[in-house]
């Protein structure tokens, strides 16, 4: 258990749903292909303290610091490879330029997304300096998770609003135990209310819009709004990507130089098949910051109906894995092996995580989940930086929620929970 630590809620805010019944999250469960070769990923590599293993029912358990990994042998769900827009954990380090030394002298093969900022300003993806990003390398386990290594403490204070490293007035700490058929009561009965809730945010209806007649409408966009509307096309997902700077220029003349009438415009004609949803995804770097190492990943189109299902590309297999098949259990026992293969005389490079910073899920429609995180299951929003993408951040308790735009990667609706990767909340 996770007792005695901090915990993210603000009471000058209300929570919504089964908020009041929440206090942290506790743990994450990972299936895996291999336990001992997971274990010897998470133990060897990662520093995470084994608590249990159990051979027998092919599960361990290890301590992530403000929480706990679970490891289960089962089927296994892993993004395909080609971009950085993935669900992860990420654990937070003191320092990430030692620990990218470090993921170099373990020849654990990593990616550096630079597309965050420290707040406020702009991150060096677009434009800004290095010294108002946040370091993230991300790398992948024996099974193809990924995981991200970051310094995104930095970000904190601006996340929950703070200054000067205050703390919130009321900040809670600790975890009251109480009788969980209880607990489980009062859980349905408001989890009822907020489904109900969201049933009615889902079956709301959208305005249709309709271009103004050549003769009404302006000579010229509006030079202010057309730059806003072409600045969104470097943000993930964003709709003004399927569109060049000629057609927004076109769009936004036909919408009376009103931005809110271009967008609704610009969803009837992908809804109309008129143009297609494109997905550009961010430039990273790979092992390196320097120009010879920028990869570009593809860019993806989908049908206006299919929200991005067939976005998935061939899986690029680097980090942690070591070009070996996701399920190749032949040679799985070489895959932390080659981690030690390294001079013997070579002083290891320290490393630690300090703990778990926030749990990433892709989501296809930011703001259903939003309502889902919010109205159901009462987590408070965060402060999020203005970078490359759609989404939404909330407080967890003690991690972070991070609800990333793109191509949702998860088993059939019809799965139980106990097979499937899972994040687990503790009730009070």
């Amino acid at each position: 258990m996770v007792n005695n630590q901090h915990l993210h809620w603000n009471p000058n805010f209300p929570r919504h749903g089964i908020g009041q019944n929440l206090s942290h999250i506790r743990h994450s469960t990972f299936f895996v292909s291999d336990l001992q070769r997971s274990v010897d990923f998470y133990s060897n590599i990662m520093k995470f303290k084994v608590l249990t293993t159990d051979e027998e029912n092919g599960s361990a358990t290890l301590s992530m610091k403000n929480m706990v990994l679970e490891l289960k042998v089962g089927a296994t769900t892993a993004f395909a490879g080609e971009n950085l827009i993935v669900g992860h954990v990420s654990v937070d380090v003191p320092d990430s330029k030692l620990a990218f030394d470090y993921l170099t002298q373990k020849k654990v093969d990593f990616e550096i997304n630079v597309s965050v900022p420290k707040g406020n300003g702009k991150a060096e993806s677009e434009g800004g300096g290095s010294d108002n990003t946040v370091g993230q390398a991300f790398i992948r386990d024996p099974d193809g998770y990924y995981l991200e290594i970051c310094n995104c403490h930095l970000l904190t204070d601006f996340v929950l609003g703070l200054t000067n490293g205050q703390l919130l007035d009321g900040y809670q700490e600790g975890v009251k135990s109480v009788d969980t058929t209880y607990a489980a009561t009062k859980l349905f009965t408001k989890a009822q209310v907020a489904k109900k809730r969201l049933k009615r945010f889902n079956s709301s209806s959208s305005t249709i819009a309709e271009p103004l007649p050549e003769s009404d409408r302006p000579q010229e966009a509006n030079p202010a709004i057309l730059n806003n509307l072409i600045k969104r096309r470097v943000v993930y997902g964003d709709i003004c990507q399927s569109f060049t700077e000629e057609q927004l220029g076109q769009i936004l003349c036909e919408a009376g130089n009103s931005a809110a009438t271009a967008i609704l415009l610009m969803k009837e004609r992908i809804k109309k098949g008129d143009a297609t949803k494109i997905y550009k995804p961010p430039a990273y770097y790979v092992g390196k910051i320097e120009e010879a190492t920028k990869y570009s990943p593809i860019v993806l189109d989908a049908g206006a109906d299919e929200k991005g299902k067939h976005m998935a590309a061939p899986a690029k297999m680097s980090a942690g894995i070591l070009d070996q098949s996701l399920h190749d259990k032949k040679n799985a026992s070489t895959a932390t092996q080659a981690f030690d293969d390294k001079n013997e005389d070579e002083e290891e490079i320290p490393f630690e995580i300090s703990s778990v910073n926030h749990i990433a899920f892709i989501v296809s429609d930011v703001g259903r989940s939003s309502t889902f995180y919010s109205d159901v299951l009462g987590l408070q929003q965060v402060k999020r930086p203005n970078f490359d993408r759609h989404g939404a951040w909330f407080t967890g308790g003690n991690v972070e929620i991070h609800l990333i735009l793109g191509n949702p990667l998860a088993p059939p609706r019809s799965t139980r929970g106990s097979e499937a990767n899972t994040t687990w909340f503790v009730v009070k």
